[in-house]
């Protein structure tokens, strides 16, 4: 028999199946910013869900805009190892992003909640709405990264010189740098963000399925028997 456990917001986020609502729920309702946040983070499961995500759109997403960058738009960067390179910036992005991260999560949870059934303050979270809101507010917020890379990361910065010095080498200089042009701060700024749209959507919403995915199997694991992913 499938267990249920009272909804909450995170849990109707990440593991719907496993959520009934609450009817007689008498708790306050969220008022600020400061109040939803600390409510949705009282669910465990908001924290495996923070942690998933996390890694999905930093990681992930480091992949691709290291691609769009060093590859497509032939900036260069320090003479590393391209893996190396990706990992470097993706472990700044996952150091900077994850405050912002955490607030985006149950920010967009809320905006992509219907109504519950029969009166019940919390309801089925839409995961296309979620991934549309939660990724675009990610993609604004990654705005500035251009600007912190090229101060704290890119060739010819403390950092980037002192792991060339390490890791680096001649064999890892890339021979098809584009001629790079004085664009400003906000058109790079305004680059980003365009970029990060179509990068950030999708990615979270494949976090939000690995997360479910993986609750799934999880109650599989404990002896539960498992309810069917619900992907809407």
């Amino acid at each position: 028999m499938t267990r249920k456990m009272r909804a909450s917001a995170a849990r109707t986020l990440y593991a719907p199946a496993t959520s009934v609502p609450d009817l007689d729920d008498d708790s306050p309702p969220v008022r600020g910013m400061g109040s939803l946040v600390r409510e949705f983070y009282r669910d465990p499961v908001a924290w495996a869900g923070l942690a998933v995500c996390t890694l999905v759109l930093t990681y992930g997403g480091g992949a691709i805009m290291f691609w769009f960058h060093a590859i497509y738009l032939g900036e260069g960067g320090p003479a590393i190892s391209p893996y190396l390179h990706w990992a470097l910036d993706s472990t700044a992005g996952f150091l900077g992003l994850t405050p912002a991260i955490a607030v985006i999560i149950p920010l967009a949870a809320w905006t992509a909640m219907e109504p519950g059934p029969g009166g019940a303050r919390l309801g089925r979270v839409r995961p296309g709405l979620f991934a549309l809101v939660a990724g675009v507010l990610l993609a604004l917020v990654t705005a500035p990264a251009p600007i912190f890379h090229d101060n704290f990361l890119a060739r010819g910065t403390w950092l980037g010189e002192h792991i060339t010095h390490m890791w680096g080498g001649p064999q890892y200089v890339s021979a098809h740098v584009h001629q790079e042009v004085e664009a400003g701060p906000w058109f790079e700024m305004g680059q980003q963000v365009v970029a990060g749209i179509p990068t950030y959507v999708p990615l979270m919403f494949v976090g939000l399925m690995l997360v479910r995915c993986l609750n799934h199997v999880g109650r599989g694991r404990r002896g539960v028997t498992p309810a069917p992913v619900d992907p809407r």
